[in-house]
């Protein structure tokens, strides 16, 4: 327990972390409701086997955190917490990352939720080892090789059922903006064997064109519907599937190789991010999360 804050306080000096296993169901506590990622991995992978939890993956938590986000009801940076997290466990040496040592805290008098705190981080930093065992470890690398080999995970698991989308999310990000926000400004939509872009209306459009937002190139902002070449225009934003190296494009994003994907799911699963532009696309998944 000491090492684990010992190691939270050197390297996440300025985060709210804590080591202890449960923290919600105090007797004057009513305003929040623990929902495990045991239930997110049930809900949203057909036949989800809870016990042994094979099939916990990374990439359903990506996708999750995508629905919440784009639903309005996450309220801090999912990006963060997981990149933190994972960081935190590779650190420690936590092997018990399962499905039931993360989870979401929903507000119960607003639709709105927080991943929990990391917590359950005891099975780490060898708590097994006697301290002749770890003496002998810190003297010969390969036994030190040896303990940690076993212990390598697979979080890095494949989409297993990929969904094709009606529709796309359109984003845009202010790259000169202090507060670096992301508005939604548009969306993608089938109609009719065509793609149409649709630019939003309200306040989120509003506050982007205050902080900069012109437009997508070709496409003016006076005209609210666009319909010409618009896939054409987007699907620029994706390397050519003849790229030698497009199967490792494919695997970064958690997509199989031989995937039987469409131009317009694979904008919304990758994102299509671009380095100098600010945009991103995303994969609405229609259905509740």
């Amino acid at each position: 327990m000491f090492g684990a804050k010992l190691i939270l306080t050197l390297v996440f000096p300025n985060q709210i972390l804590t080591v202890n296993e449960w923290f919600l169901g105090y007797n004057d506590e009513n305003d929040e409701r623990f929902f495990p990622g045991g239930d997110c991995m049930q809900r949203r992978i057909p036949d989800y086997d809870r016990e042994k939890g094979k099939r916990h993956n990374l990439s359903t938590i990506i996708t999750l955190s995508r629905v919440l986000e784009r639903g309005g009801w996450l309220s801090h940076d999912w990006r963060l917490y997981w990149g933190l997290g994972l960081c935190f466990d590779a650190l420690i040496g936590n092997t018990d990352r399962h499905q039931e040592n993360w989870g979401l805290i929903w507000t119960e008098d607003s639709p709105t939720a927080r991943f929990a705190p990391y917590f359950d981080n005891g099975t780490s930093l060898g708590h097994e080892l006697q301290p002749e065992k770890m003496q002998r470890m810190v003297r010969d690398p390969n036994e030190f090789n040896a303990y940690c080999r076993p212990w390598r995970t697979d979080m890095t698991r494949l989409i297993e059922h990929l969904v094709e989308p009606q529709r796309l999310l359109l984003f845009w990000q202010a790259r000169e903006s202090q507060k670096r926000s992301r508005y939604r400004v548009g969306q993608l939509v089938k109609q009719g064997g065509h793609v149409v872009l649709q630019y939003s209306v309200g306040t989120e459009m509003a506050r982007a064109k205050e902080v900069g937002f012109q437009g997508y190139p070709a496409f003016p902002l006076k005209q609210v519907e666009h319909r010409h070449q618009v896939m054409e225009a987007f699907t620029r934003r994706l390397p050519p599937r003849t790229r030698r190296d497009f199967s490792r494009y494919l695997e970064l994003r958690a997509i199989p190789a031989d995937a039987d994907i469409s131009e317009f799911a694979l904008l919304g699963y990758s994102g299509a991010k671009l380095p100098d532009d600010g945009f991103e696309l995303m994969h609405p998944f229609d259905e509740p999360p």
